[in-house]
């Protein structure tokens, strides 16, 4: 809870507990970034296996956005790591989160502007 809310920084909305939660899970649900789009993490008694696929995507609104959250994580001494090469032409930097699934900050809003490679006639 704590990467996604200090370092990603996503807004904390919600939090539950075994004794409260759905079906006796701990969890907490972020803003994306308010709750006209939410984002719920729920913790697991077991080890939960990890795909190389599994990415949370983060379209920030521009390169300002983007480096500000690396900035946060960068300060707190993680290292961001080599993603898809798609990630890469665009401009988006990706961090593992605690489970080991890549965070990816891409640094344009989906649906509403040319991804940073279509601006440079990449794709």
């Amino acid at each position: 809870m704590a990467f996604y809310r200090d370092l990603v920084g996503l807004p904390l909305l919600l939090t539950f507990d075994a004794a409260h939660g759905p079906d006796g899970f701990d969890g907490a649900i972020f803003g994306l970034p308010d709750t006209s789009a939410t984002f719920e993490l729920v913790s697991s008694a077991e080890p939960v296996a990890v795909d190389r696929h599994e990415e949370l995507v983060l379209y920030l609104p521009g390169p300002e956005a983007r480096d500000a959250a690396v900035r946060r994580l960068t300060e707190a001494g993680l290292t961001p790591v080599a993603p898809y090469q798609y990630w890469v032409d665009n401009d988006s930097v990706a961090f593992l989160d605690p489970d080991g699934r890549e965070v990816i900050f891409a640094p344009w809003i989906f649906g509403k502007e040319p991804t940073p490679a279509q601006r440079k006639g990449l794709r």
